[in-house]
This record gives structure tokens, sequence and C-alpha cells, in this order.
């Protein structure tokens, strides 16, 4: 199917710096997911990333592209029957702001996810087309682009290191101000590197199910259900673990960058109370299975 049969049309999106702050922006992002097949109901988090038409042009007034739901695989309805996906969003304009709950066409009448649905292919990524339920619902236009990604080839330059302050933008435990869509902020730390990925010893294999290697990293930092989706956000810095009396204004590491998808957590034994507890060590999947996601309406024939 080609790309033009299943793309919505075209956003455009006004300078961010004339729109909102950044700090809005990667707010107005993250989103709160929920479902219901039958009797059964399940919630959790993702974001919105919009994909420039032409990545070198963003710091144009008016930049135009689509725009894509990022969430984990199992927090998306399975196939087998017709299902929408509950997205709770900001609509209205900066002076007067709404809060609304639009549907996703996630499942066709036919049980088969909407070709607008892409799973990466070995990653718990997926995304979802969305332009069109944007521009029918008026949502505001201020999302984080694509081109904030952190993907290896940006972290090579020193980004996101091992031990640096990381934001957790998500709904753990499925919990939102009735008030307003914003998400709640939670802090971590980069647990192992982002550059390598990771692979777990088989005990911890058989014991929780953890698959032999992760495209992505670990985090330090609490999980709870509903947290997976939640988008993960290097803490911006003038300075470096291995030179802290160096300050680099407007380096690398001074950018916010999306480092990938929270998508489980690992859970301990505590042997004295008999208890199976949490950790606090979060699974991440890399940015670049995000933009390899993303790239698959682009580049699928």
């Amino acid at each position: 199917m080609k790309l033009d049969r299943f793309l919505f049309g075209v956003l455009c999106l006004c300078s961010l710096a004339q729109a909102a702050t950044l700090r809005e922006v990667f707010a107005n992002s993250a989103v709160h997911l929920s479902y219901m097949v039958g009797a059964n109901s399940s919630s959790g988090s993702g974001f919105i990333l919009f994909r420039p038409t032409d990545p070198s042009k963003t710091n144009e007034p008016s930049v135009s592209g689509q725009a894509f739901l990022i969430t984990n695989k199992h927090v998306l309805p399975p196939e087998g029957r017709e299902c929408k996906l509950s997205m709770r969003v900001t609509t209205g304009t900066q002076a007067a702001p709404a809060v609304k709950t639009i549907e996703i066409p996630i499942v066709g009448s036919d049980g088969k996810y909407f070709s607008t649905v892409h799973l990466h292919a070995e990653n718990d990524v997926a995304a979802v087309a969305v332009t069109r339920e944007i521009v029918k619902e008026k949502m505001k236009l201020e999302f984080v682009f694509t081109t904030l990604l952190g993907t290896t080839e940006k972290l090579r330059n020193e980004a996101a290191l091992v031990g640096d302050e990381i934001y957790i933008l998500g709904y753990p435990a499925g919990i939102f101000d009735t008030r307003n869509a914003n998400p709640i902020w939670r802090v971590g730390i980069v647990s192992t590197s982002p550059l390598l990925g990771y692979s777990f010893p088989e005990s911890l294999q058989t014991t929780w199910h953890l698959p032999a290697h992760i495209d992505g990293f670990l985090i330090d930092a609490q999980v709870y259900p509903g947290s997976s989706g939640s988008m993960i956000v290097n803490k911006p810095t003038s300075t470096s673990f291995d030179a802290p009396g160096a300050v680099v204004a407007g380096g690398p590491r001074s950018t916010p960058y999306v480092l990938g998808i929270l998508s489980d957590s690992i859970p301990i034994v505590d042997v004295n109370l008999r208890l199976v507890t949490r950790m606090g060590l979060g699974i991440v999947q890399s940015a670049d299975a995000i933009n390899e996601t993303i790239e698959f309406f682009f580049t699928k024939k």
C-alpha cells in the first residue's frame, strides 16, 4: 500500500518558539491512552511526534509534515476484535485550552490493524498515523519534532551518557488531572549506555520472561503500570560528569532529546517478605526503533 493511500493530509506548524515554550511542547505531545474490549479495559501512555516533510527546513515560520502517535505494542488493543484507542488531548489555543478525548481507529471490522498502524518488527514500539484526527479535532499544533529523536548517530556526540538525568513524561497508574491533559513529569537517570543496547542474563530471561537483548537501555526510576509508552527525555545540561568544572553553553548536551520510550520494568523477589516488588529499573526502547517505525510509512511500497 502506497503512502498517499493512508496518510491523511499535511499539518502546517508555526514556529514552536512563537507558539509555546519547549516545556509546553513536550507536555502537549504526551497523551493518556485507554481502550475497552468487552469487559476488559486497559490504559497507558504515549506521545505524538511531528515528522517534517523536509527536516532541513524546521526553522522556517511554518513547517509541513505528518503526525504520529508513538506507544508500545502492548499498549495498543490486540487484533481480533474491532476497537478504537481513546486519546486524551488538549484542544483549542494557548489562551483558551480545552480537554477532549478523541477516538483513534486501531482494529477494523476484519479484526486486523488498520494500515495507519505499524508495529516494529523486533522492538516494543508502535506508530499510528494520526494527522487526520489531529486536524479534525482541532488539537493544539504543538508537538515534538522527529528531529529531536536521540538516535545513535546524535548521541555519539555525548548528548546523553550513563549517569545523566532524564525526565519521564507519562501517566503512571493511569493518573491524570481531570482539568487538563498535562502529563506527570518524573525523574530518573540513564543506567546503561544508550549506544550499546542491553543483554539480560539467562536467569532473568527465564524468571521474568525478559528478552535476550534489547535495542535500548535501562533507567533508574520508579516505573509503575500505566507508565508504558512514556517519553524519555534527557535533562539539558552544560556540564559533563567527566568534566564538571567545564561549562559548554549551547553544546550537544544542552538539547532535550527524546531518548526512547519506556516499555517495562524489572521486578525483584524480596526473599524475607516473599513478595515480588519493583527494583526501580525501567526498560527503554531506543529512539532508533521509534524512528524506524515512523519511517516505515514513507518507505513501504
